[in-house]
């Protein structure tokens, strides 16, 4: 990956148009195909780097998304963005790897946030505590962060692609702003 390479879809600037390029992929123009893996290898890769605990994953969930991508481009319908298409694909296929086929909450969301934790509180500077609940949220809490904040996708958007409803986005968006709005 080079220094060049975008890591969110709001840095993600280029000329290509994703509907031409998955009109291509449908057609099976494996060019095509490579253009996007190259133009959304980034973003992926920093998204992929908040919701998975194993890094060395990401790189295969990324081809395992780019396979599906292949196989299944006849399915796509234009009716949402490339991007969210994508987004949705790579966030199932996490799911599948880690072995959560339905996300499943280990902690309490009053656990996560509690004031009296002294790992937390005690030492280090505000952003190594941020950091520390933020790798503490479930993982549909850290999705949700990473699609609003360093994706830059809508909460109508964020619904399609962790497949809940708009409402459970905003909830969910809520409780963890509530929660880390509570870091002193």
């Amino acid at each position: 990956m080079n220094s060049t390479q975008p890591y969110s879809l709001k840095d993600l600037q280029t000329d290509v148009d994703d509907t031409n390029v998955m009109s291509s992929i449908q057609a099976h123009d494996r060019q095509a195909l490579e253009k996007l893996y190259l133009i959304y290898y980034g973003p992926l890769a920093r998204f992929l780097s908040r919701i998975v605990a194993q890094s060395s994953a990401v790189d295969e969930i990324i081809n395992d998304t780019f396979v599906t991508i292949w196989m299944c481009a006849k399915d796509f319908r234009g009716e949402s963005r490339v991007a969210a298409w994508i987004f949705g694909i790579v966030y199932r296929t996490a799911l599948q790897s880690m072995g959560l086929h339905r996300v499943r909450r280990s902690r309490s969301f009053a656990e996560i946030f509690r004031r009296d934790d002294t790992d937390l509180t005690s030492g280090g500077s505000y952003i190594d505590r941020l950091e520390c609940r933020l790798n503490r949220l479930p993982m549909e809490e850290r999705a949700t962060l990473a699609l609003t904040y360093q994706m830059g996708f809508s909460i109508d958007e964020i619904a399609e692609i962790t497949q809940v409803a708009p409402a459970t986005v905003k909830v969910r968006m809520f409780r963890v702003r509530l929660g880390l709005h509570r870091i002193v």
